[in-house]
């Protein structure tokens, strides 16, 4: 069939080694509308996981099951974490392996988004914990369908030159997620359905909207998967990633899970860290919390963008990688270092630039480490997965310092120095990066 413009598709999604597809070579530069859109998109696709992850999930479990709740929430987030860790690389490949008039990543993206709302309808509903776990999964399972493919786009539509800023943009969004996502929250706090389902109906709209505004109807020239690509063994086979077919990608994802997983030593317990530590009492924390993750996240709307519009210009990622980590790593000793307020704050703006940066250059530099572009949606999907796994690990890890030399396991300073140097042994894995 051939569209208005001039290219020829096939309607199945299945590429059958046959059936000519449009192709491309080089992406041409995309227009600030683009950028824009996709910034928006990729905000509302983060701000649908995201919320359920951090913040309704464990009230909805607190509805449908106040005893043991802290046990029960536990054990939930640990099963969605295992079906995204399996179903990210795994709708990032299939999307590698889709030829369709709608293109790559659009269809998955559609059936994530669908999912995703399904699932929190679902939790949004639900009486009783057995129907909040069905929610909660289906939820967990479909919305890596919408993120990884999405983050995909960057590689097949977005020219290298640009490719820095627009991973900027995203790593900024990953950041306001939760701000965004705290805030339709507070705006329904009488409906735990609108609480769960908001957000999903927010991505639907907005990640449509940038579907519609600029479809996508052409492939790269290498990827011609055959067919037994898409029998079960074929697909279930590409999920397989040996590091030394891709040591710079293997040595980056190592880098962004140690970075991550001191960051998160600290993100995971701000609410104990300013009652304990800082000695807030009960009125004021939830406004120091709020604060505090303000004056973290807010730095990521300048300096995330300014870091990738740096690798931009550069066209180097590893100096600015490395100036994030260091940040981050004073961020955290800052917070620490008294037990002031104001000294508090100023760490967590510290460590909110250090992270932005990061945050600001993990796309870019992931995309330029892939070997094969044809797999660059599975990459994807594992470069999502070296970010969120930490998040899930961290609660488990964080007791072996929180004791250390405390039998209330209350040691945060023990706790926010283990971060701070975790997150630096991040910085001479960079440099087993060859590609820079």
């Amino acid at each position: 069939m051939v569209h208005s413009g001039g290219t020829s598709t096939d309607s199945s999604v299945p590429y059958d080694g046959n059936t000519s597809v449009p192709q491309i070579g080089a992406p041409n530069e995309v227009s600030k509308s683009f950028i824009s859109l996709y910034t928006l998109a990729a905000l509302a696709a983060v701000t649908a996981v995201n919320t359920p992850i951090y913040i309704t999930l464990a009230l909805r479990v607190g509805d449908v099951a106040p005893d043991g709740k802290t046990t029960t929430f536990s054990l939930l987030s640990g099963l969605g974490m295992l079906c995204a860790t399996f179903c990210t690389p795994l709708f990032g490949a299939l999307s590698d392996r889709t030829r369709s008039r709608f293109g790559r990543r659009a269809p998955w993206i559609a059936l994530g988004l669908v999912g995703t709302v399904i699932g929190a309808v679902i939790m949004g509903a639900a009486d009783s914990l057995f129907g909040l776990v069905v929610g909660w999964l289906l939820l967990s399972s479909f919305s890596p369908a919408t993120v990884s493919p999405l983050f995909a786009v960057v590689t097949d539509r977005v020219p290298e030159h640009q490719q820095g800023l627009l991973s900027g943009f995203a790593g900024a969004s990953n950041m306001l997620a939760m701000v965004v996502g705290s805030i339709i929250v507070a705006m329904v706090p009488h409906s735990g359905f609108l609480q769960v389902v908001a957000p999903a109906i927010f991505a639907v709209v907005v990640v449509t909207a940038f579907l519609l505004a600029f479809p996508d109807r052409s492939v790269p020239k290498q990827a011609t998967e055959p067919a037994r690509s898409w029998s079960v063994r074929g697909v279930i086979s590409k999920l397989y990633f040996n590091p030394k077919d891709s040591p710079d990608l293997s040595w980056l994802l190592l880098c962004l899970f140690i970075l991550t997983l001191g960051n998160a030593f600290g993100s995971t317990y701000t609410v104990y860290f300013a009652e304990f530590h800082l000695g807030v009492g009960p009125d004021d924390i939830a406004t120091v919390v709020a604060l505090s993750m303000s004056a973290a996240c807010l730095p990521s709307l300048l300096f995330s963008p300014l870091a990738g519009w740096l690798a931009d210009r550069t066209g180097r990622h590893r100096p600015i990688l490395i100036s994030g980590i260091i940040i981050s790593a004073i961020g955290m000793l800052l917070v620490v270092a008294t037990r002031d307020l104001s000294v508090y704050y100023l760490g967590s703006v510290v460590n909110g630039i250090g992270f932005s940066i990061t945050a600001g250059i993990t796309l870019a530099y992931t995309i330029a480490t892939i070997s094969d572009r044809d797999n660059g949606g599975r990459d994807i999907g594992f470069m999502n997965i070296s970010l969120s796994l930490p998040l899930t690990l961290a609660p488990f890890i964080a007791p072996l310092f929180l004791y250390m030399g405390s039998t209330s396991g209350e040691n945060y300073v023990n706790l926010y120095i283990a971060g701070a140097i975790l997150t630096l042994a991040a910085t001479p894995i960079t440099f087993l990066i060859r590609r820079t």
